[in-house]
């Protein structure tokens, strides 16, 4: 019964967040929406958010505990689309979902510790500042834009301190490696870059499910 009623509510969520998608990147960039934009949401989406919700009710067996981490991956998954296509990662997107992994740990409807959250949320947006503005400063070219920052900050407070290594480890690793291949078919065309917040998107959830311990040990193995 779980099952079903996640399956459905993944697809309702869907909706406002195709409608986001749309708007906010919109809103940014202060242009108009296109008028032959779709505004219904095409079944891949409404799909895709069905399974996260279903996989996560598979996963965490206690409904609240699953509702939350859906909601933090159905959120990933429209950040992910968005800045693909836009290279933008809204704060009105960022900042609740930050929120929301400290008000989860606070209730403990997560297993992170409020204490943690918290350093985890400090430690991932001023990481990854300070290594921006490191290598703003030595090659005069925005390598980062802030909403990365706020992205990893979102993403400590829902998996800690400890997961931002391995996480940051495994989003430059896939990064990488599919920046080089579109390269190598170019498709990447000079002056444009791959942008950081699907990968980042992608090692939270995969961490999420995982724990940062099988990762971190196998860094230690090599």
């Amino acid at each position: 019964m779980n099952e079903l009623l996640f399956f459905v509510l993944g697809a309702a969520c869907s909706w406002p967040l195709r409608y986001l998608a749309i708007k906010l990147p919109a809103d940014i960039l202060e242009t108009p929406v296109p008028a032959d934009t779709p505004t219904r949401p095409s079944l891949g989406w409404v799909l895709a958010h069905s399974l996260v919700w279903l996989g996560c009710t598979w996963h965490w067996p206690l409904p609240a505990t699953a509702a939350c981490w859906a909601v933090f991956a159905s959120t990933l998954l429209t950040l992910s689309v968005i800045d693909w296509r836009t290279t933008l990662l809204p704060d009105a997107l960022t900042q609740p979902l930050l929120w929301a992994g400290l008000l989860c740990s606070a209730t403990q409807l997560i297993n992170t510790p409020l204490t943690e959250a918290v350093w985890g949320a400090a430690i991932g947006y001023s990481a990854l500042w300070l290594v921006a503005t490191v290598f703003e400063r030595i090659t005069h070219k925005q390598g980062m834009g802030a909403g990365d920052f706020k992205l990893l900050a979102a993403l400590g407070a829902w998996l800690g301190p400890w997961a931002l290594l391995p996480l940051v480890f495994l989003a430059s690793l896939v990064g990488a490696v599919v920046g080089l291949g579109l390269q190598a078919r170019q498709k990447l065309h000079q002056g444009l870059y791959v942008p950081f917040g699907p990968f980042l998107a992608a090692a939270g959830c995969v961490l999420a499910v995982t724990g940062h311990a099988f990762f971190l040990n196998l860094l230690q193995a090599h």
